[in-house]
């Protein structure tokens, strides 16, 4: 019978890897806000690429999420990928437990069993695209004209429809990089019965100690989007898994929802 691996990390390890990152968890809509601020005055400066530090340790959900914003800002993706749970997939990830959860052997499967070394290595580059297909998408939401609605939406344009002659320039994401994060938020859904089985056995199958989701109500350029945030506990540590948060019916794809303001994104937490 076959053991699976699982990583042989202990908390203490991981606080050597990431050194130390705090910031408390508020409740009220306002506390929520101030917590953000102050998540916002605990990173450092990101005055450049290379001043920004991978060793951290993400002891909340929305330290994780702060983080890879600012790595991502920086356009530092080695930095942004160093908050999401890589390595733990890779070498944890049980799919005799997926198989018997979900009752189904899928051929698109994003991870397979992590006992073997090709296979740890397909799950830890299938999680880096995962997040950086993603965040191209969250990108593309932000930048791309109306006319290019159906895009974001998973379907076909046609030369009829745009001209190609301009689609390169249309893409650019600099505007992503002008992104502030103004809340992160739960959805009331986490707290049922039915989400909570859910999420405590997605953390059995990624040998973690908890899983949990977050929204997060951005502003670009005084515009308003929302995007979700799947994240695992390890030790302590708190990890990303996805740039989607369903519980806010967001597309898988990574694609920002637009809303007016702070009100409709309590709305949607609240939904």
């Amino acid at each position: 019978m076959k053991t699976r691996r699982v990583p042989e990390r202990a908390e203490t390890d991981r606080a050597e890897r990431f050194g130390s990152h705090k910031a408390k968890r508020k409740t009220s809509t306002n506390a929520a806000r101030a917590g953000v601020m102050a998540i916002i005055l605990l990173l450092p400066c990101f005055a450049s690429q290379s001043a920004i530090s991978t060793s951290q340790l993400f002891s909340t959900p929305e330290s994780a999420i702060m983080f890879f914003v600012e790595c991502v800002k920086a356009e530092d993706y080695d930095c942004a990928l160093s908050a999401c749970a890589i390595d733990e997939i890779a070498d944890g990830f049980d799919y005799e437990a997926m198989a018997k959860w979900l009752r189904i052997l899928s051929p698109t499967s994003r991870y397979l069993p992590s006992e073997y070394g090709l296979f740890a290595a397909f799950n830890r580059h299938s999680l880096e695209y995962l997040i950086l297909w993603q965040l191209s998408w969250m990108a593309l939401s932000v930048v791309l004209p109306p006319e290019y609605g159906a895009l974001l939406e998973m379907r076909i344009l046609l030369d009829s429809t745009v001209d190609f002659d301009d689609v390169v320039s249309d893409m650019d994401p600099a505007t992503m990089l002008r992104l502030e994060i103004v809340e992160i938020g739960r959805s009331h859904l986490l707290d049922t019965e039915r989400n909570e089985e859910y999420l405590a056995q997605q953390a059995d199958i990624y040998a973690a100690q908890a899983a949990t989701s977050r929204a997060v109500l951005y502003e670009i350029d005084g515009e308003y989007y929302v995007g979700g945030v799947q994240l695992l506990q390890y030790g302590g540590n708190w990890l990303i898994t996805s740039l989607q948060d369903p519980l806010i019916n967001q597309p898988s794809t990574g694609v920002l929802i637009r809303v007016n303001g702070p009100s409709e994104f309590d709305v949607l937490l609240n939904e």
